[in-house]
């Protein structure tokens, strides 16, 4: 009985820190709750998961004193003609994304998507086409997209 009591004593931190790493795994209900945690959560979100900038190849660190920050994904992942970029905020996983596609070196597409964390939604907030810095929306945009 004694060598079972010891063997529990001498395994329980161990099961204490796998339950506890486990408690958090299965409290992360979606990628971007996984995401939020890699960039702001506490001790273990190295352990669970990579950190979301590592993940997208951004050679910038998150900055625990600011508010916000825009990481741009590497060439590896987007690159030529498109650019890809994530907003993040401090305490919040209501990010933006911004995506640039060059038609040429004054014409580009640009679409951002947010992601709404408290309704869990990924949508399509904004399209619009920039020629020499004058950006054209709904049909204007159709109409001088129609020459590409």
């Amino acid at each position: 009985m004694k060598k079972h009591l010891k063997q529990f004593l001498w395994l329980s931190p161990f099961l204490l820190f796998a339950l506890y790493w486990l408690g958090i795994y299965w409290s992360l209900r979606n990628p971007m709750e996984e995401i939020v945690y890699s960039e702001n959560g506490g001790i273990m979100r190295n352990m669970i998961v990579k950190s979301y900038t590592q993940t997208i190849g951004s050679g910038a660190p998150w900055k625990e004193d600011e508010g916000f920050q825009t990481f741009p994904y590497s060439d590896k992942i987007v690159g030529g003609k498109a650019h890809l970029a994530v907003t993040m905020f401090r305490g919040t996983a209501d990010w933006f994304y911004m995506y640039k596609y060059k038609l040429n070196e004054s014409t580009s597409v640009n679409l951002i998507f947010e992601y709404d964390a408290s309704k869990k939604i990924f949508y399509q907030s904004d399209l619009y086409l920039t020629i020499n810095e004058t950006s054209y929306e709904g049909q204007q945009l159709l109409d001088q997209l129609a020459t590409y």
